[in-house]
């Protein structure tokens, strides 16, 4: 292309190699784009240039094949030469100068052409990188605004060094303020415009127009849509494609199979077209994509695979539809405004939440732009509402909120009650984004009472469901299950067998809020159930997460894996980015339960790739705050606070005021880890105020108890005992039975901490009644190891080796090897208390070997220890 610096590269090139050519290097400038509108140098011409150069008094031939013989003699005469044909014309100019084999042919072309022997090299333009080098070279001043500068510029380096040159000439301007005359183009780079120009006059007249009428592309195309917008049939546009590219004016990705202008190109050849001829063009444009998003909603709609090709599609031309829509907007005649609509209907399908939620606000807002354009009210509420619940979606809360008031504007203006309370459901949806229950519960009621007085049974549902999943949220479980059980009186009443699924999957959630993991399983194998019966590939995904959940929490890390990973199949299957994500992140913590923190990383950094890619923030944040506590449980509290100060910063920019509280709780815990339980306290008292403030008492509970387990390891035993009572109350105030159970555990051992073993297991005792009557078979194990701690405490070695081993049992039948080491290691404790040094021994060894493989920070002290067994 002109301006890309063959010339330039060539005599460069033509330097280096030089010493290997020392006979003669020849310079000789075919014209064949030549500014002063010269005629190209005929290749007689040349021949008797090149000829003179040698032997300035000899009088050339004037045949051409005397001519020729001369020329091809003289050079093979002269040794080892070096010629360099700068801006040939096309292939017939040089094929005639050609030398012998003694010389190398160095040639320059805006034209691509193949000859015998012809090694080419497509010159494109420059990187970033090197684009910024060379303007800070030549314009220093430019300092930190060199990289807009280069882009501007396109990266072409006859635009960087025409733009260097003005930045040095015009010094009473401020780099900013010539940045913005170059974007607005008051500026012209006019060697750079020379140089398109004549490229632009060489093409004949028909070429001429094909190029200009380019310039309506804002982004790569393909043959397709370039035979749209020239308006000509395929064979034909190819034709004018192939002329273009090989005369370097279109590039062109083979691989891809597409074309692209480069953007200073793109702006030349806009400058070529009158008004009739743009408006005729991009409204050629726009109908060609309106085609092309009806067929990528068409492969939407079919589901299956084509659902991923539709996708794909729209992602390809993304940028065609953006630039059709903005060009169409602002446009009132009636044509335009009708294809304006039917652009945004092609594109703009409900779809899923889950599914790519940036394309999704992209057609949402194209709906509501639409819907203003038209005039309709009705249409742009729902569209507001809508885009609300993809940013809510997205994790950001207070962008939902802001778009939902707008709704609700719209609905009390043209007085929709029914929109009105579907939009008081979303903006509740969009307060718990932010973990505000408590105003998300008014809000619902609010729906309630008008969906009721409508006589709206379906939407009554909704915010009933509505209600429930807010009551579980902030671990109420018995309120939330009052609601999800009326809920299901009315999804039943209208025979809405989805309704039905998602309500038994809820009543399920409650349940296990509640800690009662069985009852839950009961709910999802009915829900499960459902999913199947009706096909809702996404709802059988979630459910059988829900059931990996359940087993998970009951100490069945294995069976939960498995159903993780059906669930994965299937979104992957269905293309679910977001459910591919949380199966991800389950498989991550169940690895991480089964002490398998590496495994459980790797997890964890797949899922933070499609949390990232599809902009869902809050995901991001509880996938950094996971990876944490995996890098903690490997020792590394120092990685695990980056990763954890990464997830407050997410949490805190998007608003999400419980999530702020769990990333607190997790820095405090890789703080306490650190041994700055200090540090740890002050954190947790910060989380304590959060979740107080937005009423989470689950998360009171969690904070109270993290507060405890932070004084009990500064050695107050008794200050940590006051946070548990305070905890206990609030779990048995919420029917949480886990939580107490856990509760209870964290009392027992302050109690033996304070040398009080019996009432240490009277906790330990209360804990195993409850964690044995849910079904937690992990709680169970890691109970009855708490209890042979306090009986080797109060000296009864032997007793205490009896709970050690029925411990052992249940952590090896789940797989728990965390448990499994910490069951070996404490029973090598007690057998060496009852002097069975042997015995002692080989339990440390096996406990060691199971530290080692899955990297716990403990190995270190059961090293220490057989090193003073095996020395005595």
């Amino acid at each position: 292309m002109g301006g890309v610096g063959k010339s330039a590269l060539a005599i460069v090139l033509a330097h280096w190699l030089k010493d290997r050519y020392p006979d003669a290097q020849l310079f000789l400038n075919l014209r064949g784009a030549d500014p002063e509108h010269r005629p190209p140098v005929a290749p007689a011409e040349a021949m008797r240039d090149i000829i003179l150069a040698f032997h300035p008094t000899t009088q050339p031939p004037e045949q051409l094949d005397a001519l020729t013989r001369t020329f091809h003699g003289v050079l093979a005469d002269a040794g080892r030469v070096l010629l360099l044909l700068d801006n040939a014309a096309d292939a017939a100019q040089v094929r005639p100068l050609l030398p012998p084999p003694n010389c190398l042919l160095l040639i320059t072309s805006r034209a691509q052409f193949t000859l015998p022997g012809l090694a080419s090299r497509h010159l494109d333009c420059l990187a970033p990188d090197k684009s910024r080098e060379l303007l800070l070279r030549l314009a220093p001043r430019l300092g930190d605004h060199a990289d807009d500068a280069a882009k501007l510029c396109g990266h072409l380096p006859l635009a960087l060094e025409v733009f260097a040159g003005a930045v040095n000439d015009k010094k009473l301007y401020h780099v900013p303020e010539l940045l913005d005359r170059l974007r607005a183009r008051k500026d012209k780079l006019a060697p750079v415009e020379a140089a398109f120009e004549l490229s632009y006059e060489l093409l004949a007249e028909e070429l001429r127009r094909c190029w200009a009428l380019l310039a309506v592309f804002p982004a790569n195309f393909d043959l397709r849509a370039a035979a749209a917008v020239l308006e000509r049939e395929m064979d034909s546009a190819r034709d004018a494609m192939q002329a273009l590219v090989n005369a370097s004016l279109v590039e062109w990705n083979e691989t891809a199979g597409r074309f692209r202008l480069h953007d200073l190109v793109s702006q030349f050849c806009e400058g070529k077209l009158d008004a009739a001829a743009h408006t005729a063009a991009r409204l050629r444009h726009a109908r060609h994509y309106c085609a092309v998003g009806n067929e990528a909603q068409a492969l939407y709609l079919q589901g299956g695979d084509q659902v991923l090709r539709g996708l794909e599609l729209f992602d390809r031309e993304r940028a065609h539809f953006d630039a059709a829509f903005a060009w169409l907007q602002p446009r009132r005649d009636r044509d335009s405004s009708a294809l304006l609509v039917s652009v945004v209907a092609a594109v703009a399908d409900p779809g899923d939440l889950r599914f790519h939620p940036h394309q999704r606000i992209r057609w949402l807002e194209g709906q509501r732009d639409a819907a203003r354009l038209t005039g309709d009210r009705k249409k742009e509420g729902a569209a507001l509402g809508n885009l609300g619940n993809a940013y809510a979606a997205l994790g950001n809360g207070r962008e939902a909120i802001k778009l939902i008031e707008q709704a609700l504007v719209i609905d009390r203006e043209i007085g929709d009650r029914k929109a009105e309370g579907n939009d008081l459901g979303n903006l509740g949806a969009a307060y718990i984004a932010l973990g505000n229950e408590r105003e998300a519960i008014k809000l619902f009621q609010q729906a309630l009472v008008i969906v009721r007085e409508i006589g709206d049974r379906k939407a009554e549902g909704i915010a009933l469901g509505n209600l429930g999943a807010a009551y579980a949220a902030l671990g109420n479980g018995r309120e939330a299950i009052k609601f999800h059980e009326q809920q299901s009186i009315i999804v039943r009443e209208m025979g809405d067998r989805r309704g039905e699924g998602a309500t038994l999957g809820n009543l399920g959630a409650a349940y296990a809020a509640l800690g009662n993991a069985r009852k839950a399983i009961e709910f999802y194998e009915q829900a499960l159930v459902i999913a199947r019966e009706i096909g809702d590939r996404r709802g059988e995904s979630n459910e059988l997460c829900k059931f990996g959940l359940a087993y998970f929490v009951l100490g069945g890390t294995g069976k939960a894996i498995e159903f993780y990973e059906q669930a994965l199949v299937i979104d992957r299957e269905t293309g679910d980015r977001r459910g591919e994500g949380i199966a991800l992140g389950n498989l991550g913590i169940a690895y991480a339960a089964l002490g398998n923190a590496r495994k459980a990383i790797e997890f964890y950094e797949q899922q933070s790739i499609i949390v990232r890619e599809i902009g869902d923030r809050r995901g991001e944040g509880a996938t950094l705050g996971n990876l944490g506590t995996a890098y903690a449980a490997l020792g590394n509290a120092r990685k695990a606070i980056k990763f954890h100060e990464q997830q407050l910063i997410i949490v805190r920019e998007i608003d999400d005021r419980r999530g702020e509280g769990i990333a607190l709780c997790n820095l405090g815990a890789a703080y306490a880890a650190l041994g700055n339980e200090r540090e740890a306290i002050k954190l947790f008292q910060q989380a304590l105020v959060i979740v107080r403030d937005i009423g989470d008492r689950r998360g009171e509970g969690t904070a109270l108890c993290n507060l405890g387990i932070a004084y009990f390891v500064l050695g107050d035993a008794r200050k940590a005992i006051e946070f548990y009572e305070q905890a206990l109350a609030i779990d048995r105030e919420n029917g949480d039975r886990r939580g107490e159970g856990a509760t209870l555990g964290n009392l027992g051992i302050a109690y033996a901490a304070l040398g009080n073993a019996r009432k240490a297991i009277e906790f330990y005792e209360q804990q195993s009644i409850i964690v044995r009557e849910i079904g937690d078979r992990r709680g169970e194990g890691n109970v009855l190891g708490n209890l042979g701690i306090a009986y080797a405490a109060s000296g009864d070695a032997r007793k205490a080796i009896e709970f050690y081993e029925q411990g052992l049992k249940l952590h090896r039948a789940i797989g728990d090897r965390r448990g499994e080491g910490n069951g070996l290691w404490h029973s090598a404790l007690a057998f060496d208390q009852l002097g069975d040094r042997e015995q002692a021994i080989a339990r440390a060894e096996a406990a060691l070997r199971i530290y080692e493989a899955i990297e716990d920070p403990n190995a270190a002290n059961v090293r220490t220890q057989l090193t003073k067994w095996r020395g005595r």
